[in-house]
């Protein structure tokens, strides 16, 4: 098991019953698997929210050296892998660069689509999300998305190969702002949106259940040979329903973003956390600690 202990989080869901009577739903901790390309658990470090943290290194993973590669079992998987695991969360982060969500380990050629690929994976993931979990994916982790929802996200590319998606061109783009309380939380209804590293997972277009809570100009690599080509007012922040809970899916980064920015936004769209619920981390290294 990749967890060594759960932490508890002091925050709220605001849950239905079918008879559509509105109760509170506690979380009662918050999951994070680790990536190479996105630290989400810096937000959540910042605003004093505790969480649990899961090995998902591809390019920094912290193995014992003695260890054989081919039998190691990444933290992650005893999330994703496990339904009794993740029913002890009411929140699951997974990072931009978690290892076993694309087509192949990306500083090497081995295949790399062991979660992606598992249907228990599929079923753990969408059972978490329809009994009332919040999801929250960003960037090259949008596989597991495309994965258990194929018809909420039309991504580029071809969407039955693995990361073709990841064509999005590094910059800055003038994002607006479609969720209202999120305007008034901002005080402004258009944000700068940084692209730190090219290939990230661009949306073509979205189902009409998926509310677009960002949107921008965009450039992406077509093919080699046909160049980069301009997408305008594409989405960039989405959310939707799925059962009792919520996905919500970041084509960029969050931690790269101006922090304010990006905290009001977090904190504002994922309905539940706890702003100063928790207490000031652990900076230990090792599973388990807070610290980054």
């Amino acid at each position: 098991m990749g967890c060594a202990r759960t932490l508890p989080l002091l925050a709220l869901l605001i849950g239905c019953t079918p008879e559509q009577e509105f109760i509170e739903i506690p979380i009662d901790a918050i999951a994070v698997t680790a990536g190479d390309y996105d630290r989400m658990e810096a937000l959540l470090l910042r605003q004093l929210v505790n969480y649990q943290l899961y090995e998902g290194y591809i390019v920094g993973a912290t193995y014992e050296p003695d260890l054989d590669p081919d039998v190691m079992t990444l933290e992650v998987e005893g999330l994703l892998g496990s339904e009794d695991e993740l029913e002890n969360y009411g929140a699951v982060f997974v990072n931009s660069g978690t290892r076993g969500l694309g087509r192949w380990v990306y500083n090497g050629v081995a295949e790399d689509d062991g979660l992606v690929a598992d249907p228990a994976v599929i079923d753990n993931v969408t059972s978490f999300v329809s009994g009332g979990g919040a999801l929250v994916v960003s960037d090259w982790a949008y596989d597991l998305v495309e994965a258990c929802w194929p018809d909420m996200i039309t991504f580029v590319g071809d969407q039955d190969v693995l990361d073709d998606a990841q064509r999005g061109q590094r910059g800055t783009t003038q994002a607006m702002v479609h969720r209202q309380a999120l305007i008034n939380d901002l005080g402004q209804n258009v944000v700068s949106i940084d692209y730190d590293f090219s290939h990230w997972a661009t949306i073509a277009s979205v189902s009409d259940e998926v509310e677009v809570i960002l949107s921008g100009d965009v450039w992406y690599r077509v093919s080699e040979f046909e160049g980069d080509i301009e997408l305008q007012d594409v989405p960039l922040l989405v959310a939707f329903e799925h059962g009792a809970g919520k996905v919500y899916f970041s084509t960029f980064h969050w931690h790269v973003q101006n922090s304010a920015v990006a905290d009001t936004i977090l904190f504002s769209v994922v309905e539940g956390l706890n702003p100063g619920g928790g207490e000031a981390a652990d900076t230990g290294e090792g599973p388990g600690d807070t610290g980054e």
